[in-house]
């Protein structure tokens, strides 16, 4: 069966469901409505909503447009003006019937892949956080999201040259650090450090430049159609998440944000063909699998990358695109959902280039997550807070900035002393 394309909508009374299904009969079309659940049916579509409230067949309606191909069925509220929340995240809303209490649900994706997941538990509960059963995977580290893949990167020759580290299978989460460093310590020129320092007016530009996510902050954001179409493509998961796989999982998010704000600031919200090397390079975790355990040694991994990689390396650039993040955070869930949606379509859409992998690591499951897991606008409110707090200096970085700027100030003060003793 295929997943129709579907807009929702709510009134006072109703529940209002476009439902794009061309080419199918009327007669054989089939509507269940009952308590909270919404079905419809017409081969070769069937699509079946789990709404946020109760809804009564009585008083509901369905008319076709032909011109259109579009049903579009009002579904009447049982509770008259109640507000039904949520209903654009419409991943949860293609969940199915939850299941009894405490039943496991294992997706085998692949041969040496597996995604964890778990039926939703009672109504009462506020957290999908579990500890992580145990995984035997032998002398493999993980990584993906919150780390729980394994075996995959190993299996995909094509990624020899595409991420920067080739074998994390192998690799502990200590020695990926280390290694990120070091190659970064390789990477880092003083002269292009220098040169972005003071040759600065584009840049300055750049850091003037007002993104959307600092534009109109009481403003309610919606997503466009293309969003809604990808949300109702994503997978329907739920996942088990220790404490410390949350901490992951949010310092994950915060250091792609960054990369994404940094791109978006530099290219002045246009994209470029640059855009998906920008994201997955500036980003410690696309990158190198690396697990930051902390807004600082997030922060720092992101600044040095900044320093390291990109057209732009400039240190003021690189605090402005901290606070970038922070705004992005304090916009809440959804706002963050359609960063990543965006960044989901900049890897899907990448010419000559396999970032969809990282889609399958990494962004879609944040999709899923952001739309699932409980308080999602407090917790990043919150995380916001801390980051918020962070302020790290150019010391914290080990690239000897200061020093650098030092003996560049002398060089320069040599030589205006040499041109005034000319002019004398």
């Amino acid at each position: 069966m295929l997943t129709p394309k579907f807009k929702i909508s709510q009134s006072d009374e109703f529940i209002v469901v476009i439902i794009h299904a061309p080419y199918t009969k009327v007669s054989d079309v089939d509507i269940f409505i009952d308590h909270s659940c919404f079905a419809f049916h017409a081969k070769p579509y069937f699509l079946r909503l789990e709404l946020p409230g109760c809804v009564l067949e009585e008083g509901s309606s369905c008319k076709y447009e032909v011109d259109d191909g579009a049903y579009t069925v009002q579904i009447c509220k049982q509770q008259k003006g109640e507000h039904f929340k949520d209903l654009d995240l419409i991943t949860t809303l293609l969940e199915p019937k939850k299941l009894s209490k405490n039943t496991p649900l294992i997706e085998v994706i692949s041969a040496g892949e597996v995604n964890r997941s778990f039926s939703p538990r009672d109504n009462d509960s506020e957290e999908d956080v579990k500890p992580t059963p145990d995984v035997d995977c032998s002398s493999s580290f993980g990584y993906g999201f919150a780390n729980q893949k394994y075996g995959v990167i190993s299996k995909l020759q094509v990624l020899t040259d595409f991420m920067s580290i080739k074998h994390p299978d192998d690799v502990s989460f200590e020695d990926r650090a280390q290694l990120r460093q070091a190659a970064e310590n390789l990477k880092f020129d003083s002269d292009y450090y220098l040169a972005d320092l003071y040759e600065d007016e584009h840049i300055q530009n750049l850091i003037k430049f007002t993104p959307p996510w600092m534009q109109d902050a009481d403003e309610q954001w919606e997503f466009t159609e293309e969003e809604n179409n990808q949300l109702q493509k994503l997978p329907n998961k739920h996942y088990i998440i220790s404490e410390s796989e949350q901490g992951l999982i949010l310092n994950g998010l915060y250091d792609i944000l960054f990369a994404y704000a940094y791109n978006e600031r530099v290219n002045e919200g246009e994209g470029c063909v640059e855009s998906p090397w920008n994201i997955r390079t500036l980003s410690p975790t696309l990158s190198w699998c690396t697990a930051c355990m902390g807004v600082r040694e997030t922060t720092v991994a992101c600044a040095r990358r900044v320093m390291c990689y990109p057209q732009y390396r400039n240190w003021e650039l690189a605090c402005k695109v901290q606070e970038d993040v922070i705004r992005i955070l304090k916009r809440g869930r959804r706002y963050v959902l359609k960063c990543f949606l965006e960044i989901w379509r900049i890897f899907q859409t990448a010419d000559g280039s396999p970032c969809y992998i990282l889609n399958d690591l990494y962004i879609t499951d944040y999709c899923v997550w952001l739309q699932k897991v409980k308080r999602c606008d407090e917790i990043l409110n919150d995380f916001a807070q801390e980051a918020q707090k962070c302020r790290i200096k150019k010391e914290d970085l080990k690239l000897e900035l200061e020093l650098i700027e030092e003996a560049a100030e002398l060089v320069l003060n040599e030589e205006t002393e040499q041109n005034v003793d000319v002019d004398e």
